[in-house]
This record gives structure tokens, sequence and C-alpha cells, in this order.
């Protein structure tokens, strides 16, 4: 990785322009690609979506092939009844919109037009028309509307597709004699940026079953918890719920209406599901997973790609619109800045720009000056987890390593002054409740060195707190 950089007169610090070169390289584990999504199965094909495309493999992911190579985003794709269709959702010409396009390989054709985002579902039962989900016409942003839209023409006569009755619904899935429709009416209160895993709060979305005759609903027994991908199979519905506090498969079925669950996982959530006849396909830890519901076995797939990725080849980007963060030296004259990962001294004095890490693949963040202004602290996770390091500004000699026992953390200094003792900087580390439990006992004893004061612990923050006095050794208490 390299920099250049320009700077202004002294006493001011302007970044004019920061390249960056970097290569990425595709996320395997012994040879297998990760990070595969919104997988869908068929008697003869897999399909799934991976950096942005749409890839096609055998049932079992063998031969994987590449189907898109636009430069806008492809995802869900949806394979119709008969196998000769693949539907999807294409971001392209700055819209988010239904397209089409032949399993086999082909130029992809748009169907839907509106302004809106529309998000492929999957089908209708007898493979006419495609199955999707807008906030078009809807006043509120928590859920949407389920449409239909003929593969020609439109299923009304002007052309528009038509809105099926339920009022509110994310997702659904239509039964084999498309009679009825598994749906799930908005979607879970931590499915987006949020993240909040295990959520039980007051949008738990259900999954209703509409009757398209009667217009009668039913629902599968939901107390608080998050369902969704709802599957038909046979009589019964397999879906996706964390009722055990991790997503896993479960199914409700139809004539006794009993639940069970058919996955254990217990390290990553099943983030998107997809069945045909006995088996279900479903995304979990990057990877694509088939379970097999006679013999209730499950395999995950090795599939491996060796693509041509245009974003993932080394290139230069003008780097002053990735800083982070920037600290100034207790003198003024250079600064700390953290940039795509790795940090950077500027300073102005000598018109010189230092690259003090170099730890391509790791994120170092949080660059703080000691008092004297010779060392900086920072974080990193090129351990696998993150930790506080101590070293050089220059970046040379040796850095010191302070283990935070894998908790997530963030750091400040903070001055501390007593008239008979010397200035010093304390470094406070706040991390989980979790994690700090561990410590807290072994921490509210300690006490600050050279200061002579007991650290106490807030009941809640728990921080683990460092002192470095001036001129003096770094010591993590």
């Amino acid at each position: 990785m390299m920099f250049f950089g320009n700077l202004a007169s002294k006493g001011t610090i302007t970044l004019i322009l920061i390249f960056f070169a970097q290569t990425f390289m595709i996320q395997t584990v012994s040879g297998q690609t990760q990070l595969l999504r919104h997988p869908d199965l068929s008697a003869t094909h897999l399909v799934f979506a991976y950096a942005g495309d749409l890839y096609v493999a055998d049932p079992m992911g063998a031969n994987p092939r590449r189907l898109t190579v636009g430069a806008a985003e492809e995802s869900h794709p949806h394979i119709s009844p008969d196998g000769t269709m693949v539907a999807f959702t294409g971001h392209y010409e700055g819209n988010t919109d239904v397209y089409v396009m032949p399993i086999t390989g082909g130029q992809p054709v748009r169907l839907s037009y509106h302004p809106g985002d529309d998000w492929v579902r999957g089908w209708s039962a007898d493979g006419s028309a495609v199955l999707f989900s807008s906030d078009r016409g809807l006043s509120y942003q928590r859920g949407g509307q389920l449409f239909e839209i003929a593969l020609t023409d439109g299923i009304e006569p002007n052309g528009l597709p038509r809105a099926l009755p339920m009022p509110i619904a994310w997702d659904g899935a239509y039964a084999p004699d498309g009679g009825q429709i598994a749906y799930q009416p908005f979607p879970s209160g931590y499915s987006g940026s949020a993240g909040w895993k295990g959520y039980r709060g007051g949008t738990t979305p259900p999954i209703w079953i509409f009757d398209t005759k009667s217009h009668e609903i039913s629902a599968i027994p939901n107390d608080g918890v998050n369902d969704s991908h709802p599957i038909w199979l046979d009589d019964s519905i397999v879906f996706v719920s964390d009722r055990d506090g991790v997503a896993n498969l479960w199914s409700y079925d139809l004539a006794d209406q009993t639940l069970r669950q058919h996955t254990y996982h217990k390290d990553w959530d099943i983030k998107s599901a997809a069945g045909y006849g006995r088996r279900i396909v479903y995304e979990l830890g990057g990877r694509l997973h088939l379970y097999d519901l006679e013999t209730k076995s499950t395999n995950a797939l090795a599939i491996e790609l060796t693509v041509d990725l245009p974003a993932a080849r080394p290139k230069w980007i003008e780097g002053k619109d990735y800083i982070a963060e920037a600290r100034l030296s207790p003198d003024g004259q250079t600064a700390l800045l953290s940039v795509r990962g790795e940090i950077i001294s500027l300073s102005v004095n000598h018109d010189e720009m230092i690259q003090i890490t170099r730890s391509s693949g790791a994120h170092d963040r949080a660059p703080l000056w000691s008092p004297d202004g010779r060392k900086l602290a920072y974080l990193s996770d090129q351990s696998g987890e993150y930790a506080l390091y101590v070293g050089a500004v220059s970046g040379l000699g040796t850095t010191t390593y302070y283990d935070l026992a894998g908790a997530p953390a963030t750091y400040r200094f903070m001055p501390l002054r007593r008239m008979d003792r010397p200035f010093y900087m304390r470094i406070i580390i706040s991390i989980s409740m979790k994690s700090a439990s561990r410590m807290a006992h072994r921490c509210a004893l300690a006490a600050m060195p050279g200061a002579g004061i007991p650290m106490a612990l807030p009941s809640r923050s728990r921080p683990i707190a460092a002192m470095w006095p001036s001129g003096g050794p770094m010591k993590l208490i």
C-alpha cells in the first residue's frame, strides 16, 4: 500500500490527495468461496448471488458459472416452476426493478418500471407471472404489498402489475396449487443495518396463510419471534425462525397444526432459504447448505468460484474521502490519520507523510498520541480479535500488544493531573458487559500506577483502564 500527499504552510494541515492500492482476495475456506447469498433450487439447477452477480450451478453446487455480468447489482434470484427461467431484482438504470432471463443465460428482460423499489419474491403457481413486493403507493415504510406481473404485457389489460388482495405483505410464496399464499406481512425489526439479533419487540413478523378464494387468514403460531422465508413443501410450510435464539429451519404441519425444528445451528443465523421437492437450500455464515427432509441431514455445499471481479483488482483511489479519524500531535505539528484501516502520520514541518501500519486485511483504527508525542496507541483486529497496540510514531521498532480478551473495544485518552504527581493520560477501554464481566473483580481491586487511586468500575459500562504516565511505560490494569 502506498500513499502520497501534499501539505500547506506550517501550522495548518491540508491533505490534498492520498492514493492507495489494495489487493482483495475472494474469501475462501479450504478453497470454498464465501459470501454466497439468496439461493434458490430446482430439480436441475441451483442459483445464487455473489459479488453483485448471479450464478447457476448443478443442484449440489458443482459446475458453477456466471449468469449476469452487469455493472449494477443483481440479487434475489428465483427459478420458475418449470425450471427454464430466472426472475431477479436488478438495480440497473438507477432503479430497482423486476427482470427475467433464461436459466441457460441470455439478455435480461425488464418487467417493472415503477420508480419505487420492486423486490422479486418468487413466481405464480403456474409460472405465468413473477411475484414481487413493493412499497409503491404506500404512505409508510415498514412494509409493502405483493404484486404479480406477467412475463408479457402485464396481467391487467393496461399492462400494469396486479396487486394481491392482502393490504400489507413483505414476502410470500404460493402453494403448489395456487390456492393459498404463505406470507410475511412486514420485515423484522432487526433485518436492517441495525442488526438487532434476538429482537423481541413489536415488529417481530409472523407468517400468515391467505386463502386466495375465501380471503380467510390463518397463522403459524408466533409468540413474539421472527419468522420469515416461507416455503411450501407438500402439506407443510418450512420457514426460518429464531424461536430457539438462533435463526434455524422450522416447519408447520397444516393438517395437525404442529411445529417442528429441523436444524440446530448455534454459531450463525440462517439468512435466507428456498426449497424444491424435499430439499431446502439456505444461506448460513456466507456459505450455502442443503438440508434433506427425508434423511434429516445437512451438507455444506463446496462451491469454488474462479471469476474475474473488476472491483477486486488492485487500483489507485483518492483517499481523502476515506479519512475516518484524525488526531493532532501535542505540539500541533503532526496529525495521525486513520485511512481505510491503516494509520498514517502527516507532518507539517517536514512536508512528510509516513504510513505507520501495514496490516493489509486488518482494520487499524482510533489512533492516539502519547503525552510526549513519541508513541501512538491504536486498535487493530490483525490477530483476529481487536487488541490494543502501542509503538513508535515512526512505525519502527517494537510494538507492544495488549490482549483485550476478544472484546470489541473503543478507547480514548483522558487527562489526569494531581498536584503532587506528573501529568498522566489515561486510556479508557469500553467493552461489552459480557466480555468485561470476566475481569470486573480484578479491575475493581486494581490501582492506577503512580497515582495511588483505586479504580472504580461503573456498574454498566465496566471500563478497563490503562495508565500511560508521562515518560513511563503503559500498564494495563
